[in-house]
């Protein structure tokens, strides 16, 4: 059984500077259709209330917005409140007519289908695109080129991407120059021969180019390993200095950047040092390489997805107890909300739809569904797509909307109609 709302997910599109929320000059803008210095930051960033929204709603946001502007602390709960009105994929239903004999039902549409495109904490509606959109959307666009920083975490964003332009006939090619079919990238041969084609690799058909880069601690020069499992702890300091420094034909128009997880998995002495290491530390030794990154490409900061806290820690051979919380990643949150310069577009509005995925994980395993009943999702299985048994990662079907968000982005300002960041 495969789970197919219908339409795929996938959507880019730029940012457009309109109010003194905006911050920051971007001169590449250019390549999104805008004029020099205009970035719209709509899709990414929650902290406009619109007439759509609940009283509640708003009162959220403007929490969120307010915390952000004054760089005071702001708990996961308001991520997590805003999630209660997020789309949600399981619902409950009366007299044991749902999975399994549950209480609990699977929705037969997609988050994004279920609102229409509005999700309640965004002030723009935002629009599904399936490949043959990518396609119209990349024919009208100069250019699209986009490279992906960071951990798994972010990595799956790129593989649900691919999964949706599968269509559009891209060419993946690892980095020792092997290309690789689709199907096995995203299938059994990919999982199991991760560092062999997962490690970097990069996506190309007509109009666009996707690089991936794996690099969890992205303030350590690349050289700066060890401990355990130090082939997986890779810096990402040297790429992003190489790219600062680039030619122009090489710069991405959107740099997505992710970290925090791998952070955590150390051990320190103190839970304040592991706090001061894995957040202060690192967002202030980033600090002037991300002001001279924002200076010549959009830079996008994808905040940290919450874990899931009711799976247990792992205490195997090749593992130990680590700080992966949620209550010391709200540290690691906060210092990548307030630290980062001018420019960077701090990437926070997909945080409710993350905690309502965990929230659909939960309804499920309080509800006792066996998740063997969940069907799998476009090409990844059912493990994947949901995710429920695993801490550190939203299920695939979830990204989907992530993805939607990126594309919406990149997109819209060339198509058709009143969606986020349109011209």
């Amino acid at each position: 059984m495969v789970y197919d709302p219908g339409k795929s997910l996938h959507s880019l599109h730029p940012l457009k500077e309109t109010s003194s929320v905006y911050g920051g000059l971007h001169p590449i803008s250019r390549s999104f259709g805008y004029g020099a210095g205009e970035v719209c930051k709509d899709v990414f960033e929650i902290g406009k209330v619109s007439s759509h929204m609940s009283e509640f709603q708003q009162l959220v946001v403007e929490v969120i917005k307010r915390k952000k502007t004054r760089k005071l602390f702001i708990p996961n709960v308001f991520y997590e409140v805003a999630g209660y009105h997020a789309p949600h994929m399981i619902h409950r239903v009366a007299n044991g007519t749902g999975l399994g004999g549950s209480n609990y039902t699977l929705s037969q549409e997609s988050r994004l289908d279920q609102v229409k495109g509005q999700l309640t904490h965004l002030s723009c509606r935002l629009r599904e695109y399936g490949a043959e959109e990518v396609r119209d959307c990349l024919h009208r666009r100069p250019r699209t080129r986009l490279i992906y920083v960071g951990d798994s975490r972010i990595r799956q964003h790129v593989e649900v991407m691919l999964d949706l332009i599968r269509p559009l006939n891209p060419v993946l090619t690892t980095h020792k120059g092997q290309t690789i079919t689709v199907g096995d990238f995203l299938g059994d041969k990919g999982m199991r021969q991760w560092k062999k084609y997962k490690h970097n690799f990069t996506v190309e058909c007509p109009g666009l180019y996707v690089e991936f880069r794996w690099a969890p601690l992205l303030h350590l020069r690349t050289s700066e390993k060890g401990g355990v499992q130090p082939e997986f702890k890779v810096g990402g300091w040297d790429f992003l200095q190489a790219l600062a420094e680039a030619e122009e034909d090489k710069m991405p128009d959107l740099l997505v950047l992710d970290t925090g997880a791998w952070q955590l998995h150390q051990r320190l002495e103190t839970v304040l040092d592991q706090i001061d290491d894995a957040s202060v530390y690192v967002m202030t030794k980033l600090r002037p390489l991300l002001a001279r990154l924002a200076q010549r490409t959009t830079v996008v900061w994808t905040l940290p997805d919450p874990f899931k806290d009711y799976i247990s820690h792992e205490y195997s051979r090749m593992s130990y107890f680590s700080h992966q919380t949620n209550t010391i990643l709200e540290w690691v949150l906060n210092a990548q909300v307030s630290l980062p310069p001018l420019g960077i577009i701090k990437w926070d509005s997909f945080l409710p739809v993350a905690h309502a995925a965990v929230s659909d994980c939960v309804d499920l395993y309080v509800g006792n569904v066996s998740l063997d009943l969940l069907p799998a999702f476009n090409s990844f299985p059912s493990i994947m797509a949901w995710h429920c048994t695993e801490r550190m990662h939203i299920g695939m079907e979830a990204l989907s909307l992530a993805v939607q968000m990126t594309l919406n982005h990149i997109c819209n300002p060339y198509m058709d109609g009143d969606y986020c960041c349109s011209s």
